[in-house]
């Protein structure tokens, strides 16, 4: 089994503190690719850029206050679309089921994707979970990221492995917003609602 060694997981947004290892040749001739916590945003698009050779992965995201709201499934998103936008292949939620006090393993509050009542057993799932199942049932292992403006970081576009294509528009703002699609000489003018996620399969 070939096995890739991956620098990291970053969490510092000063590049230079990642190019230490990659500018170093004993070093960097092992390094397949490059780990990125999200306190390493500020660092990721330097490095994608610099080292377009190298594979990059996100590997823990914010943990939140464990607020589990539609507020923290938007950031989220901003999360996704920024690695996404900048080379990362991977996503990582962090926290995936705590319980009713939404207390970490590290001793305070965080968000989940669900929640269980340690007392009752109800199950709770929220806005992030819909968010990361949505994505997970329409991009597919294999996906290839299709290229969008830079300054329309709520849109990201896959074309899966069985060609079809796949779109993501996230409207954060508080009202009803138009958007207009593009693809291969093909137009697509839609309205999407306010505080919404949507898709378009094409």
């Amino acid at each position: 089994m070939q096995t890739e060694i991956f620098f990291g997981t970053i969490n510092r947004d000063n590049p230079q503190y990642t190019k230490t290892a990659l500018d170093d040749p004993a070093a960097s001739k092992y390094i397949k690719g490059v780990g990125f916590q999200w306190d390493g945003k500020g660092a990721i698009p330097t490095i994608h850029k610099e080292y377009p050779h190298l594979k990059m992965m996100h590997t823990e995201a914010e943990c939140g206050n464990g607020s589990n709201d539609w507020g923290a499934a938007e950031h989220t998103w901003w999360q996704i679309s920024h690695y996404m936008r900048n080379g990362a292949r991977v996503f990582t939620y962090w926290n995936m089921i705590l319980d009713q006090n939404g207390i970490s393993p590290w001793g305070w509050k965080q968000n989940s994707l669900i929640t269980i009542n340690t007392e009752n057993g109800d199950v709770t799932y929220h806005p992030e979970f819909y968010l990361m199942k949505h994505l997970c049932h329409y991009i597919v292992p294999g996906a290839y990221r299709l290229q969008t403006p830079d300054n329309q970081e709520n849109i990201l576009a896959f074309e899966n492995p069985d060609g079809k294509i796949t779109v993501m528009i996230v409207n954060r703002e508080n009202q009803e917003k138009n958007i207009s699609l593009s693809l291969k000489g093909k137009y697509l003018n839609l309205k999407v609602k306010s505080k919404s996620f949507n898709t378009i399969n094409l």
